[in-house]
């Protein structure tokens, strides 16, 4: 039975990670694809702003004080 649950938890484990990757690959596209059509600076800072809000940029990481 211990199994059964460690193997039900790996298989919860693995889908998050794919949905994390497929998340990851439609923002890279999206991004791609606001740069290709040169779309404007307000789709890049609508953009950006999205990422920051979700937690995946900080625009304070790496300056230096």
């Amino acid at each position: 039975m211990n199994q059964d649950k460690e193997i039900n938890e790996l298989k919860e484990m693995l889908a998050g990670a794919q949905l994390t990757e497929e998340n990851l690959k439609d923002y890279l596209f999206e991004i791609c694809d606001i740069i290709h059509m040169q779309m404007s600076l307000k789709y890049q800072d609508m953009w950006v702003a999205r990422m920051i809000e979700i937690g995946l940029y900080d625009p304070e990481e790496g300056l230096e004080a």
